[in-house]
């Protein structure tokens, strides 16, 4: 099973990988009209079971969790990350004019951010196979003065906020017999900002 849409990669868990071929020049003839520069070819584990778990904890209240169930003809997997809060990831100044009095110096903060991914593998038979991914994030992004330099603003004070949401679904079919192959696909990406 090969997966040759760029935009799938991400969603694909490492522990299905067992290689990846990059394929130089236009690929057009065997992955479709979208690969006219190079393509990635992720080529997933074969006859293995590839059941595994896995938790991680690091800085910022970042959490990680994945899990792979199944084998060679069916397998699903979960992951998610979350990141509770990093402040200071960005600093900026902030300039009055005529429609904006607002002045000082602002820092970034990034807080409740989610990474989501379902993935479904399915070996219908010995010529079909099919592919299905969801992957859903979700950010906000504040910015609070650091520094003001007049009277309409405070240290603290926020300057503006954005929550952002990006929702893809990613299908994938393949047909293989004997020197015939043959792939379809279907994606839908969804972005929504708020601020």
């Amino acid at each position: 099973l090969g997966a040759s849409c760029c935009a799938c990669a991400k969603e694909i868990p490492a522990a299905s990988i067992a290689r990846i071929e990059i394929v130089r020049g236009s690929g057009s003839v065997l992955y479709g009209s979208e690969a006219m520069g190079e393509t990635v070819n992720i080529i997933l584990r074969k006859g293995k079971s590839l059941d595994q778990a896995s938790i991680g904890f690091g800085n910022h209240g970042r959490q990680h969790y994945n899990l792979n169930v199944g084998d060679e003809g069916f397998s699903v997997n979960y992951s998610l990350d979350k990141w509770n809060r990093f402040d200071g990831a960005a600093n900026a100044a902030v300039t009055a004019s005529s429609r904006n009095k607002l002045a000082g110096e602002t820092q970034t903060n990034v807080k409740d951010v989610q990474k989501e991914n379902i993935g479904l593998s399915w070996k219908i038979n010995d010529f079909w196979d099919v592919l299905y991914n969801h992957y859903e994030t979700r950010t906000t992004y504040e910015r609070i003065f650091d520094r003001s330099d007049n009277a309409y603003a405070s240290a603290g004070d926020l300057y503006n906020s954005h929550r952002y949401k990006t929702e893809q679904h990613m299908t994938q079919f393949n047909f293989h017999d004997k020197g015939w192959k043959a792939s379809g696909y279907f994606n839908t990406s969804l972005m929504d900002g708020w601020g």
